[in-house]
């Protein structure tokens, strides 16, 4: 279960004390550390450690984009004001790829050579094209996305639960508290590829584990109006109703389960669910019928870390370092606590001595229980495994600042304990 406390990092001096963060982000020992004796190659120098993001900043996922980005830089914001990392600053170039897969891959051609590593890359598209050549360089790239397909690749970084594990759990704690019940029949409304695949797979197995039925329905980003999939789900008789799609077909489910009085919970996982759309027609019963499965907690969280988050945001907003129109959501978590992740590991690597990519590599495969604190807590040593198994179950609410609470931490459940990954 995760830790809910701030992740400490120690700041770098002359003669650098890090923590030794191999086996827990907690600090374990201190280590005296030359900066000048740390072996590098690419991206960094004797006063600056290089990183990049490649992201989608002027289309579709532009709001996401500049959240996640906000995040990254409210922790290495943080951390430069400590003294940096490794005796050195912390730069991120960040570059927009605009969600077309040709042109990050000559954005990241081009950033390559003088980067150590990528604070994110986003979109499956985009992230599946960049493959080949991250591993060619041997470049790390925080990705943004949960896919199990991405699993088993040295240089592609997932920051949580995958979609099939968060899709368990969530059926397990709809199970746990009565919200379904044995013999039901859930459905399931997904995007063929890999995030609705993803999720089905996971929905299918617990449904095999747990003793439910599944009436799925394949969709397209292209389908807005569902009336004629949740009429086929009100017929089925199905006790809830999962989601692996966009925000607009979220808000078509939410908005045909109502017209037919089909009161049941509906589960999203994060890319589904989209602040305003509590501001829509179909807001109340959103806020009403909607859970979102995730490893991430929601902006704006009790938590001591959550607030720092939120403070470094408000702080970026004010001195115009983070764009005035990026909406603070779960996001902004998100890309704080890859930043974090790779501020661990870029911590790990300078007390071996090694700051090279290979070197960033291995302290990443050496991390084994990161506690972000706006996450759960995640573990890099099997990286053919989901890096998490556990998951949140989050409410939309108007009320609160982020646009959703906290429900319920559902630890690893028995099914999800039970799946490989």
């Amino acid at each position: 279960m995760m830790k809910r406390s701030w992740h400490v990092s120690a700041a770098a001096t002359v003669a650098l004390s890090v923590l030794l963060v191999g086996c827990s982000s907690k600090v374990e020992s201190a280590v005296e550390v030359d900066p000048g004796s740390v072996k590098t190659d690419i991206g960094v120098t004797a006063d600056t450690i290089n990183l990049g993001a490649i992201t989608d900043l002027s289309n579709v996922y532009g709001p996401l984009a500049k959240a996640i980005v906000a995040g990254n830089q409210i922790y290495f914001d943080g951390r430069n004001a400590d003294g940096g990392i490794c005796g050195r600053q912390v730069a991120i170039e960040v570059q927009d790829h605009a969600s077309d897969p040709q042109k990050a891959l000559t954005l990241f051609q081009a950033m390559q050579p003088n980067v150590l590593a990528l604070t994110q890359l986003l979109g499956s598209p985009v992230i599946k094209a960049l493959q080949p050549t991250l591993t060619q360089t041997e470049t790390t790239a925080a990705v943004a996305s949960w896919s199990g397909d991405f699993l088993d690749d040295d240089y592609v970084l997932l920051g949580g639960t995958t979609y099939p594990i968060d899709n368990i759990n969530a059926i397990s704690y709809l199970l746990d508290e009565g919200k379904i019940a044995k013999g039901d029949t859930i459905g399931q409304i997904y995007f063929d590829g890999d995030f609705g695949g993803n999720a089905l797979t996971g929905t299918e197995f617990a449904a095999e584990e747990l003793g439910l039925t599944i009436e799925s329905v394949m969709i397209s980003p292209k389908d807005t109006d569902l009336a004629a999939q949740i009429a086929q789900l009100n017929s089925a008789g199905v006790t809830a109703i999962f989601v692996a799609a966009g925000p607009k077909q979220l808000a078509s489910v939410a908005g045909n389960a109502s017209a037919l009085g089909l009161d049941v919970p509906i589960v999203t996982n994060t890319p589904g669910y989209n602040p305003a759309l509590l501001t829509t027609p179909v807001g109340a019963f959103i806020e009403s019928n909607v859970l979102i499965v995730s490893s991430v907690l929601p902006y704006g969280d009790e938590t001591e870390t959550t607030a720092k988050v939120v403070a470094g945001f408000d702080a970026g907003v004010t001195a115009g370092t983070i764009a005035a129109d990026t909406v603070p959501t779960e996001e902004v978590n998100y890309g704080y606590a890859m930043a974090t992740v790779l501020g661990d590991a870029l911590d790990t690597a300078c007390v071996n001595g090694d700051l090279t990519r290979a070197g960033l590599t291995k302290a990443i495969n050496s991390l084994s229980a990161i506690s972000t604190g706006v996450t759960t807590d995640l573990d890099f040593t099997d990286r053919a495994l989901s890096p998490s198994t556990e998951s949140f179950i989050i409410s939309p609410s108007s009320s609160v600042l982020g646009k959703a609470v906290l429900v319920a931490e559902t630890g690893t459940s028995k099914a999800a304990a039970a799946f490989s990954k």
